[in-house]
C-alpha cells in the first residue's frame, strides 16, 4: 500500500534551519557585551601564598608564587599581557601600581616585581596551573593585598601572610 503524505515538512527546509542554527548557536558565546564590560564572569582563583625568602645585598627579601587553581570565564579569554598587579598594605597604602606581569625567566633582582609563570602550557593566556609571582618584597609587604586587575576590575585576590620568616 503507497501513502502520500501531505502538507509535511520539506527536507530542503529543514535542513536550511537546522544549518542556520548551528551558526548561530555558537557565535552567541563571541559578542562582547553591550556594555563593553567584558570582565563580567571572569574570576581567577588562586592557591594559598607561597613564600620564599633570599638574601640579595645583605638584606632579606621575599618572593611569594600565586598559583591559579581555578578560572571562571564566562565571556572572554584573559591574556597574561592584559592582566596586572596592584599590591596594597594593610593600612590601604599602594605598595605596588598597576604592573604589568612579565614572563618569569627567573632573574629576581632587589626591585619589587611581578611574574607569571607558563606552567598549564597556554602560552600567553592565563589558565589553570600557570603562576604569579611577586619578587624581592621586604617586610613592608607582610599582609598586604595583592589584587589581579584585567580591564580595570579585579580578578584574583590574594592576602599575604602577615609575618614573612
Amino acid at each position: 500500500m503507497y501513502v502520500r503524505r501531505r502538507n509535511g515538512p520539506r527536507a530542503p527546509a529543514v535542513l536550511a534551519l537546522v544549518s542556520a542554527l548551528t551558526l548561530i548557536v555558537p557565535l552567541g558565546g563571541c559578542i562582547d557585551a553591550p556594555d563593553g564590560d567584558d570582565t563580567e564572569g571572569l574570576a581567577l582563583t588562586l592557591s594559598a601564598p607561597v613564600l620564599d625568602g633570599r638574601t640579595v645585598d645583605q638584606e632579606s627579601v621575599w618572593d611569594v608564587t600565586l598559583t591559579v587553581v581555578g578560572v571562571a570565564n564566562l565571556t572572554a579569554t584573559p591574556r597574561w599581557v592584559e592582566l596586572s598587579v596592584v599590591v596594597t598594605s594593610v593600612t590601604g597604602t599602594e605598595l605596588l601600581p598597576g604592573t604589568p606581569l612579565s614572563r618569569d625567566e627567573g632573574l629576581y633582582g632587589y626591585t619589587v616585581e611581578v611574574w607569571y609563570r607558563d606552567d598549564g602550557g597556554s602560552g600567553d593566556i592565563a589558565d589553570i596551573a600557570d603562576a604569579i609571582r611577586v619578587t624581592s618584597m621586604t617586610q613592608g609587604y607582610q599582609g598586604a593585598t595583592v589584587d589581579v586587575m584585567w580591564r580595570g576590575s579585579v580578578v584574583a585576590s590574594a592576602a599575604l601572610p602577615s609575618i614573612f620568616t
